[in-house]
């Protein structure tokens, strides 16, 4: 098929998306981030967090972190949450499997004060990206706060991890 043709079919079948109610580019129809689409892109999320985050540079790398984490992140930040720390991404996290760290797809983070940890965990638990969520240490008294996600205990110091994809929940 030539390249005129193949251009004509793809024009043809967005205009059809389009005329049948689908999404343009510039607005989502199901309310949904963009990184599928492209608005949480990696140099945003990563200018935002890089300067409370270990190894931020992880976010920058499509090869180590997965677009649906910077999508959770990114959302994340336009809620405005409380400040936070991510502690570990992936290079700076032992190897706990390909669909955790190792895969890059999970974070570990916690709150800068105390005190707004369970607005973080609710946050988190909103998070349309986040699938699971563990927590650890004195974090597990927030257990109550996650309604709709997998949710795990980690045994590890205080913090949260937050999944995009089930590697822990039961």
């Amino acid at each position: 098929m030539s390249t005129k043709k193949i251009a004509a079919l793809v024009l043809a079948v967005a205009t059809s998306a389009l005329a049948c109610g689908g999404a343009s580019d510039s607005a989502p129809a199901d309310g949904t981030s963009e990184d599928a689409l492209g608005t949480y892109d990696r140099q945003t999320v990563y200018a935002e967090v890089k300067g409370n985050a270990h190894a931020p540079g992880d976010l920058l790398k499509s090869t180590i972190t997965d677009a649906k984490l910077v999508d959770a992140l990114g959302w994340l930040l336009d809620q405005n949450p409380p400040p936070f720390y991510i502690s570990a991404i992936r290079t700076d996290h032992h190897n706990d499997g390909v669909k955790a760290h190792a895969g890059g797809h999970a974070l570990d983070m916690y709150a800068k004060d105390s005190g707004d940890a369970k607005k973080l965990v609710q946050l988190l638990d909103a998070d349309p990206y986040v699938v699971e969520i563990g927590l650890g240490g004195a974090y597990k008294s927030y257990r109550h706060s996650i309604t709709s996600k997998m949710y795990f205990d980690d045994n590890n110091a205080t913090h949260m991890h937050l999944g995009v994809v089930h590697a822990f929940g039961h």
